[in-house]
């Protein structure tokens, strides 16, 4: 995958977490040591009630097994390991705190849910009295927030003193095995004087194992990114490179674990910026390498002299044991064994595990044996041996932290159909009550799907402007791989474009109507010719409202009734499947929706209740705000509901229980038809941090179903 637009998704990812996530994070830092805990998470399976006892009942992950490639989890961005008991934990890329043990391949279970940490700050240690801690920094929001630590895996957190990272960004951190275990921790707060951006960079300093923080260093700077730490392996200290701005020079210090003092090491002449700092000493021997752009930097030395070389810009770690073997950090995996000099890629590396690597840690288990824990888009894995492909083992056999764009499920056939991020769309079957597993249907990004056919097949979307159809049988493959369809130009949007399509309900009618231009296309699958057939319906959005479509809703209670919405926020009706449309009447504030030029469902959301097809929701993601309405006359009034929904939580999807009882939406709130109010359903046992890109209603089994990005597939299954 393009390495510029992952940069993008993840830059989307993190925007989710805070702005569109389904289960909101609230602020945890606080200032008042006696409301310094934050509370146990309730086990999943727990018992929950919302909307005042009208709604009750229990949230429930669904496991899934990738059998076929071997390759089992989705994206991992830090580790920490407890070496006493072997067990290591694991931050999903929703930065949540996942946990195994590394005798051998192993499911990893989640023990925190609840809070959101920073990938930047995630730290293990053995505490003085034998107990294994956690410390993460808990960043709800960029500008908020504190370090915090737990003494059970991740279950319940306390808050450390003196730890605000009020405007802080955290940048590294690292444990000192000294007598203290001194905690290190380099923060970076940018401030306006004169409208000049100057950064301040931070170091905080905790002796008691996480408990306490004090600053004990601040460095001023006028351009970011000018401040780079190492902790070498089998070594005490710590090293910083300091690129003083406006000039060519690096100062080079080292941080004295004894005086817990600064020492100047060396001024090292260069214009280049150091992307990397990695080190290990070996004997006597303090090996140090700076990447950076066109060629890094080596020191034999302990930073005392700098020799340049083949240095890439992001090396990932050097080997402990081997100072010659470096690792560079890529989408690709590439190695160099002679410290440098030639630079190989490991041809097996993509087919065993992926790619894009995100972090990288050696650890010396209780036998004193190094070995590496590797946090890439497919995981987590582990090895003694890293250039051997054969040493590497799994994590995540049950894995239940996919990260979705998409998801669809029918009942009446039992097809489950995801579209994951790199791992592409994917079909599973189950093997018993929230176990599934499945295997690839298309790589690269799946983005969206639609079952159609009485879910006898489903159409999807990939980021390379394609749509793609396949016929589905419960229990066997797919039987063909139809026509690609090319969908591009459309809202002039990159390749992540994403309209709304739904499917036709016509009985025995493989089918499906795609919005986004100025006129509804119809696909539809011809099993005779094994083709697709591409229909523009006769319908100008463009030429009546100066809008493409941008939203659109089929409803099975009614299988000719469609509805529709232009760009601008002008709804249609239409009672012949498409043919023609009557405008409706209302002329209120409508929702807003805007161009996404990324992954993610695009558009308006239009629903209508199961059995009632003139009961019709219509809710916009584009602005951040809670515009939400009501029909009950099939589209041609509406009203707004928006009572107990906060300003600021949009809704870009919704699932409607029959008779438009309620609405459960993607922002993770639910709408009571009787109250005429919306509740939170986030708290209890409901996991934070994961974006909800589609909601369904399963009414023979009594579930809501949840696809999500960062916590998979999650069900409530309702009890009254």
């Amino acid at each position: 995958m393009n390495p510029l637009i992952r940069l993008s998704c993840l830059t989307a990812a993190l925007v989710l977490l805070t702005a569109a996530s389904g289960f909101s994070q609230k602020s945890t830092a606080s200032k008042k040591p006696e409301k310094a805990m934050i509370p146990q998470a309730k086990a999943m399976g727990t018992p929950e009630s919302y909307a005042n006892g009208k709604i009750n009942g229990y949230w429930q992950f669904n496991h899934f097994n990738d059998d076929e490639t071997g390759t089992y989890g989705h994206k991992t961005v830090g580790s920490a390991y407890d070496s006493v008991s072997n067990r290591v934990y694991i931050l999903s890329d929703v930065r949540n705190v996942l946990s195994g043990n590394l005798a051998d391949s192993s499911a990893l279970e989640m023990t925190n849910q609840k809070v959101i940490i920073n990938g930047n700050l995630f730290l293990g240690l053995t505490t003085r009295n034998d107990q294994y801690r956690l410390l993460g920094a808990i960043q709800p929001e960029w500008n908020s927030g504190s370090i915090y630590y737990s003494d059970n895996g991740g279950t319940e957190w306390k808050i450390s003193a003196g730890a605000d990272l009020a405007n802080r960004e955290i940048r590294w951190s690292t444990i000192l095995e000294d007598q203290d275990k001194t905690i290190l921790v380099l923060t970076m707060r940018t401030v306006n004087k004169a409208s000049s951006k100057i950064e301040l960079y931070t170091i905080l300093k905790s002796s008691d194992q996480g408990e306490s923080f004090a600053e004990i260093k601040t460095w001023q700077e006028t351009e970011p990114v000018k401040l780079i730490a190492c902790k070498p392996y089998n070594s005490n200290t710590c090293y910083f490179i300091r690129k003083i701005t406006t000039t060519n020079v690096w100062n080079i210090r080292e941080f004295d674990p004894i005086l817990k003092e600064f020492k100047p090491i060396a001024f090292h002449y260069s214009n280049k910026t150091p992307g990397s700092f990695v080190g290990t000493r070996i004997g006597d021997t303090t090996y140090l390498y700076a990447g950076a752009a066109g060629g890094g930097f080596s020191s034999k030395d302990g930073g005392k002299t700098w020799k340049p070389g083949a240095i890439r810009e992001r090396i990932a770690a050097v080997n402990p044991a081997d100072q010659n073997l470096l690792i560079e950090s890529s989408a690709t995996n590439w190695i160099t064994k002679d410290a440098g000099k030639k630079w190989e890629q490991l041809k097996w590396w993509e087919k065993v595990f992926g790619w894009d690597m995100q972090n990288l840690q050696w650890y010396r288990n209780k036998d004193a044996q190094w070995f590496a824990v590797l946090n890439n888009d497919f995981g987590a894995h582990f090895t003694t041996n890293y250039t051997d492909s054969l040493s590497w083992k799994h994590l995540n056999t049950d894995n239940i932290h996919q990260i979705l764009h998409h998801g669809a499920y029918n009942e009446s056939t039992d097809l489950l159909i995801t579209c994951n991020q790199d791992r592409g769309t994917m079909l599973w079957e189950k093997v018993k009550p929230g176990y599934y597993k499945g295997h690839t249907v298309t790589k690269a990004d799946g983005l969206r799907v639609t079952i159609a056919n009485q879910g006898n097949s489903y159409w999807y979307i990939h980021y390379w402007n394609t749509m793609y159809h396949k016929i589905y049988k419960k229990g066997q493959k797919e039987k063909v791989d139809s026509l690609v369809v090319d969908i591009s130009r459309a809202l002039q949007d990159t390749t992540w474009y994403t309209p709304p399509m739904q499917p036709s309900w016509k009985t025995g009618e493989d089918a499906v109507f795609l919005s986004g231009n100025s006129r509804l296309i119809k696909l539809t699958y011809d099993p005779y010719y094994n083709s697709i057939g591409r229909m523009e319906l006769p319908f100008n959005f463009r030429d009546t409202t100066d809008e493409v479509l941008a939203g659109l809703a089929t409803t099975k209670a009614d299988p000719d009734r469609m509805y529709a919405a232009s760009k601008n926020g002008r709804f249609f009706i239409s009672s012949n499947l498409g043919k023609t449309w009557t405008r409706s009447l209302y002329k209120g504030p409508a929702p807003f929706v805007k161009n996404r030029p990324w992954w993610g469902p695009y558009g308006y959301c239009i629903k209508t209740a199961p059995d009632n097809p003139d009961f019709v929701c219509w809710a916009g993601e584009g602005d951040s705000t809670n515009a939400f309405l009501i029909s009950e006359d099939g589209g041609k009034t509406f009203a707004a509901a928006t009572n107990g929904l906060p300003v600021t939580l949009n809704i870009r999807d919704m699932a409607i229980t029959p008779g438009g009882n309620f609405i459960f939406a993607n922002n993770g709130f639910v709408y009571s038809r009787q109250d005429q109010k919306w509740y939170d359903m986030s708290g209890g046992s409901c996991p934070n941090g994961g974006a909800i890109n589609g909601v369904e209603y399963l009414p023979e089994q009594k579930i809501v179903r949840f696809f999500t990005y960062g916590v998979g597939v999650l069900d409530f299954f309702l009890k009254n």
